[in-house]
């Protein structure tokens, strides 16, 4: 059985590291805001299963199993390290300058121009 409170947390800490609104995720996938508010929701009782082909392109947009986004959320954070790099929805987002650089698994704090 698919862990509903895994996905959505998934999906959320997922965002974050790809520094991704949840409107632009939503857009990425060719869902609602509405209906990507639904998947991530906080509150078990507000909170909707995503159709299995949203579901797919969640886990490609974070270049991840599909299985990943139901199983525990470090597990899934793991596998999407790994994929990071190669991640989809790196390309589809704009970075602010000076935010954080990503290279071979090291995070490293950029320095603002003067």
């Amino acid at each position: 059985m698919a862990n509903q409170a895994h996905l959505a947390e998934n999906v959320r800490r997922l965002a974050g590291m790809h520094l991704v609104s949840m409107e632009r995720l939503a857009e990425y996938v060719g869902v609602s805001r509405q209906s990507m508010q639904k998947i991530v929701a906080h509150e078990r009782e507000e909170r909707s299963m995503p159709k299995a082909e949203t579901a797919l392109k969640l886990a490609d947009a974070f270049a991840v199993p599909l299985n990943a986004l139901y199983s525990e959320p470090l597990e899934c954070l793991q596998l999407a390290l790994e994929g990071f790099p190669e991640a989809p929805i790196a390309h589809a987002v704009e970075v602010p300058v000076g935010i954080i650089e990503v290279t071979t698994g090291n995070v490293t704090p950029l320095r603002r121009a003067r």
